[in-house]
């Protein structure tokens, strides 16, 4: 449910991801470390007469550093802005400088959609992946867009793992924990092994399309845990374009 579609396309089942869920996995996981809970959405950033078509990624104050993201300038937002739903923004330098140009973007406020976010800081630059951009972004506090959107569906779940010398306690839990709430198909578990093999796989076939690729960052869809402690959960889907628009990486989009 990328851009807040019911559904998929035929044969993907429908994302039942939920922040019942993302609850349930940080407060029954014995191995699970933290959990990140993410939506992405696609709408049009405005500042002045300037105006962009982006995406949003929606989390907690915990993304930064999960996903390794760092600021250029500004800082992240706080566990508190978070649990009062607080209107902050972190751009990426594409949508920055859309709407800003030469002008700094801090303490001034946006439109994003039909709300009103203030500018707190903007991220470091990461280039384009795979042919998109993953500069051309905003993130924002989960509980603002779930205001703003009335949210029920996460699109994905990041995890980290308490031990990463035995991931495959963590994938075990992970998959207990979410088949009390969702049908087996709805998701797939895959430890670093699983995960190192199912790259492996991808790359046989794609060297020559892909040989300009050095390396590959162990991130997948479905539920993956590696040795980095990190776990990705989300729905089988191959509704790629927005993830990739809001700086999903290649692994993410190749491994799906």
């Amino acid at each position: 449910d990328e851009g807040g579609r019911e559904g998929g396309p035929p044969g993907v089942a429908t994302n039942k991801l939920t922040l019942k869920i993302a609850k349930k996995l940080e407060r029954e996981g014995e191995y699970i470390e933290s959990v990140l809970p993410i939506v992405t959405k696609s709408l049009v950033a405005k500042f002045g007469n300037n105006s962009h078509s982006t995406g949003i990624i929606a989390s907690s104050e915990k993304y930064t550093a999960i996903r390794k993201s760092e600021l250029e300038t500004g800082k992240n937002f706080t566990k508190t802005d978070v649990s009062s739903a607080k209107k902050v923004a972190i751009l990426g330098p594409t949508l920055k400088d859309k709407l800003f140009k030469d002008t700094n973007p801090l303490n001034k406020k946006i439109s994003l959609g039909d709300q009103r976010y203030l500018v707190i800081g903007v991220f470091k630059e990461k280039g384009a992946a795979m042919g998109q951009d993953q500069d051309d972004m905003a993130l924002i506090p989960i509980t603002a867009a779930n205001k703003q959107f009335n949210i029920e569906k996460l699109n994905y779940i990041y995890i980290e793992s308490s031990s990463a010398k035995d991931t495959t306690k963590t994938a075990a839990e992970v998959k207990k924990i979410l088949l009390e709430e969702m049908d087996e198909e709805d998701f797939t578990v895959m430890d670093s092994k699983d995960l190192l093999s199912s790259i492996s796989s991808i790359l046989s076939v794609l060297t020559v399309a892909l040989g300009g690729i050095a390396s590959i960052s162990l991130l997948v869809g479905g539920i993956g845990i590696m040795n980095i402690m990190l776990v990705s959960v989300t729905e089988r889907t191959k509704e790629i374009g927005l993830r990739k628009a809001v700086g999903a990486q290649e692994s993410d989009i190749l491994t799906q």
